[in-house]
């Protein structure tokens, strides 16, 4: 029976592809949260034709805490406090919009003409412009490739084609394509799976990124009021949390009286200082908390990494199976700001 404990497509204990079961396999589909755009003070109707989204994106310093979101009818990007939220700023563009990124220092915007453009995100000037890979390039995702926080993969959904493109960002030539066989007009990807959205299906479809295999998909109905799945890439992106946490591997196996090792990364995405509790959780098979370390304060200057490294003998009585490892950030007051989990499993 596959076992995907951590939901990254692929079985724990065999590394093979876990498939959905059906389109339109059900999972957590409803919203978890939610910002209703009409209330921002943009101008016009927002739900006037000339009132497009398609794009959105976030600056990886956590401590703005803003999005960036396309209007395509009108080439214009707003940047957004989410946690108000408001409008902070607006940026017109000269190009048109059908996609939206970050690259660390410059907004990268898909244009329909088939180019691909930096853009300043405080003036909003194009920068530097070069041809798209696709012929319609439309969305746009960018994620590390196996590692949080050392990107140089770029995804691109080719509209007119078909296809899904891993894109090389500074020398601009493909690595890899899969076509994903719909009207894709938008992806995103956590290092390890590609999602797109279907223009006709009103499904988003997940993907390995390694093979383009489908693993699964999810039915989402009409969500921009025209029948169609748009393109909106939202996504629980490491960049919009102040601190984060990333326990290495994701998946090991140890034997009863072995010495269990795992990698823990933290980092500041901030412009200040952070004063910050670490906690590791380790839940048994049945879901019962059997370890507790921590939690541990840690002082982190600026855009600082730290890595440690975290030890533990596998008692001979532990039960065999599949434990799920926790490890938690919190501020100095218990309020929570990042998790990730990784999975271990007992061996005889």
């Amino acid at each position: 029976m596959a076992r995907d404990i951590d939901q990254d497509g692929r079985d724990e204990l065999t590394g093979d592809l876990v498939p959905a079961t059906s389109p339109g396999n059900p999972m957590a589909d409803g919203p978890i949260h939610s910002i209703y755009l009409g209330g921002l003070g943009i101008t016009g109707n927002i739900n006037a034709a000339t009132w497009e989204s398609d794009g959105m994106t976030s600056a990886p310093n956590g401590a703005t805490g803003y999005l960036w979101v396309g209007d395509t009818g009108n080439n214009i990007v707003y940047k957004i406090d989410a946690t108000v939220p408001m409008i902070v700023a607006t940026l017109y563009l000269g190009v048109n919009l059908d996609g939206l990124g970050w690259d660390g220092q410059y907004l990268i915007v898909h244009d329909s003409g088939g180019l691909v453009h930096q853009v300043d995100p405080t003036t909003g000037a194009v920068v530097a412009s070069v041809p798209s890979v696709c012929g319609w390039p439309h969305g746009i995702s960018w994620k590390a490739d196996n590692s949080p926080w050392s990107d140089q993969w770029m995804w691109e959904p080719d509209f007119s084609g078909g296809m899904v493109h891993q894109v090389q960002y500074f020398t601009n030539t493909i690595g890899f394509s899969f076509m994903d066989g719909g009207s894709v007009i938008g992806s995103l990807t956590d290092g390890w799976r590609t999602w797109t959205s279907d223009f006709g299906t009103d499904n988003y479809y997940q993907y390995d990124i390694a093979t383009g295999a489908l693993l699964n998909s999810l039915y989402v109905g009409a969500v921009n009021g025209g029948n169609w799945a748009w393109q909106w890439d939202l996504y629980n992106e490491l960049s919009m949390y102040q601190v984060t946490i990333c326990p290495n591997p994701k998946y090991t196996a140890v034997q009863r009286g072995q010495v269990l090792t795992l990698k823990i990364g933290i980092k500041n995405h901030t412009a200040s200082p952070q004063t910050v509790r670490g906690t590791l959780e380790v839940y048994d098979c049945n879901g019962v908390l059997r370890v507790v370390e921590g939690p541990r304060t840690i002082n982190m200057t600026p855009g600082r990494v730290i890595n440690f490294a975290w030890h533990k003998t596998c008692p001979m009585a532990a039960p065999l199976g599949i434990y799920k490892v926790r490890t938690i950030i919190e501020d100095m007051n218990y309020n929570e700001i990042h998790e990730d989990w990784c999975v271990v499993e007992v061996f005889p």
